[in-house]
């Protein structure tokens, strides 16, 4: 069996193919379908399971976990970020640029600017890295995976990654504001179907869309009638 990356290879030749008109359609097409999809895993932490962490964690991981909480930021920018990309000023940090070359702005809430302040002010190394160890160098992603879940581990927290952080961060955003848009905006989601992963977990939050509808629209136009005499005498007169 071909590799996914090879059977993308060999779709995109047929392509080529089906424009300089050699063949009418692409063979490939059907088994590319059929290929798995990317992980749909959405898993964000219980209240129970972070009073658990709260414990095992590390004092260097803490800071690290509660700025990937508030931000959905990846370990990779967590593990890069600088103290140049900070700006109090504004309450902003840019941790990259887009393919268009646009900047990647995060907004600091009050408890990441807290946090962020605090990780670069009590520490004794100068180090151009907000996440460093005693020598100045940046905490490795690897690093901070494995010491995360070393920490799950002493915790009995089970099936938690530290990339399940940011899932815990669109979680907690679409719970405030019942916002797609702004969820995709914030985790940087091209496609709006990733982010649609996370609808699913709003069933009982999405009541009130429903109730506020209720007996709204064309529906309370046949509504009316349904429940009054005209359309009583229609139903009477229609009956066999």
């Amino acid at each position: 069996m071909c590799s996914k990356k090879s059977g993308f290879l060999f779709y995109g030749k047929m392509e080529i193919s089906i424009a300089l008109v050699l063949c009418k359609e692409n063979p490939v097409e059907k088994v590319i379908r059929s290929l798995p999809q990317e992980n749909k895993r959405v898993r964000y932490v219980l209240p129970e399971e972070a009073e658990k962490l709260r414990v095992t964690l590390p004092a260097w991981l803490k800071p690290i976990v509660i700025v990937a909480c508030q931000t959905g930021l990846r370990r990779g920018n967590l593990a890069k970020l600088t103290i140049s990309q900070l700006n109090f000023t504004v309450n902003r940090f840019i941790v990259g640029r887009t393919k268009n070359g646009d900047p990647i702005g995060i907004s600091m809430t009050s408890i990441v600017r807290k946090t962020l302040l605090d990780v670069i002010g009590i520490r004794k190394v100068m180090s151009p890295y907000v996440f460093c160890d005693e020598q100045g160098k940046p905490h490795s992603p690897n690093k901070v995976s494995i010491a995360f879940k070393r920490a799950c581990r002493r915790a009995k927290v089970e099936n938690l990654r530290l990339h399940d952080l940011r899932h815990d961060f669109a979680t907690l955003m679409l719970r405030k504001t019942k916002n797609l848009v702004d969820v995709q905006h914030a985790m940087g989601h091209k496609d709006s179907r990733m982010t649609l992963r996370y609808a699913h977990l709003l069933p009982d939050d999405l009541r009130g869309a429903y109730e506020a509808i209720d007996n709204q629209g064309t529906a309370s136009v046949f509504s009316r009638f349904l429940h009054g005499k005209e359309d009583e005498k229609g139903l009477q007169a229609a009956t066999p």
